[in-house]
């Protein structure tokens, strides 16, 4: 939704938990088919703001290596991203006539 109103996302920023399965980062690089740029620190979020912070007053470049903070890269495999695509397709079209009755199973107390 956000490439269809800006432009093209190339690097998703990750972090948190979860960074540290690589499992989980190799499928969601192969799902989205971007690069994903993971965070290696406990406060991801503050340095994330501080290089914000310095790249709006320009201390440093937008473009420099950033792998000495702490950041890994995971690229999306295209056969995977292959994989993925067509079975979202069949998602897509399951979604919106099952919707309705997977909320109601959830609700049934069992």
């Amino acid at each position: 939704i956000v490439e269809a109103v800006s432009q093209p996302i190339h690097l998703l920023q990750v972090s948190g938990g979860f960074v540290h399965s690589d499992t989980w980062m190799q499928i969601l690089a192969n799902i989205t088919g971007k690069s994903l740029r993971l965070a290696q620190t406990a406060d991801a979020s503050a340095v994330g703001a501080a290089l914000l912070g310095m790249k709006a007053t320009k201390i440093i470049d937008a473009d420099r290596p950033t792998e000495e903070i702490g950041f890994r890269y995971i690229q999306p495999v295209a056969a995977s991203m292959a994989v993925y695509e067509k079975y979202y397709c069949v998602y897509k079209k399951l979604y919106d006539p099952l919707k309705t009755a997977m909320h109601e199973l959830c609700q049934i107390d069992g």
